[in-house]
């Protein structure tokens, strides 16, 4: 009987210290347009890219989790451009099957890639697009979700050992990308 007491008593020693345990708050990055999540303050910057349509103002955000204890993804990042208003904006239907397709073309061909899936999503009644990429043929998978709200595209990615590609941290990081009205 005095095993069984000790053992219970040990049991709710166990529960009451892992119950004050901190549990590690995630760096919320807040524009005018949109919150995100990352699991510590990423690298940001801000960069101008020459494209046939013009330059594309370009603000990158970027955590390196490779070096992070205990994360399961080894890059989280957000890239947003902005597009001239005239050419590119989400109300112009017509012109999205083709801006969607010229992007993942694109992403996969920028990483020599295989593209393994894709699929049509969207927030806040806006066009977008998820796609998930082999990278360096097993190596890794990218995981994208881009977004053209009007004028800007929102590309989130989560990079990821392939045997760790589903987890509860991209879940987090892809959830947390909210537009603010």
């Amino acid at each position: 009987m005095k095993k069984i007491t000790t053992a219970i008593a040990f049991f709710a020693l166990v529960i009451t210290a892992t119950g004050f345990t901190a549990v590690k708050e995630w760096f919320i990055r807040e524009t005018s347009n949109y919150t995100i999540q990352f699991p510590e303050a990423p690298e940001h910057s801000n960069q101008s890219v020459p494209s046939e349509i013009g330059d594309l103002k370009m603000e990158i955000d970027i955590f390196d989790a490779s070096k992070t204890k205990g994360d399961d993804n080894m890059v989280y990042g957000l890239v947003t451009s902005e597009y001239p208003d005239s050419l590119v904006n989400s109300d112009r239907k017509e012109l999205l099957p083709s801006f969607f397709r010229n992007s993942t073309d694109g992403a996969v061909t920028n990483v020599k890639g295989k593209l393994l899936s894709e699929k049509e999503i969207s927030i806040g009644g806006f066009p977008g697009y998820e796609i998930r990429i082999d990278y360096q043929e097993g190596l890794a998978v990218i995981t994208m979700r881009s977004y053209l709200v009007h004028n800007k595209m929102y590309v989130l990615q989560v990079i990821s050992e392939t045997e760790k590609e589903k987890n509860r941290s991209a879940d987090k990081f892809f959830n947390s990308f909210k537009l603010k009205s």
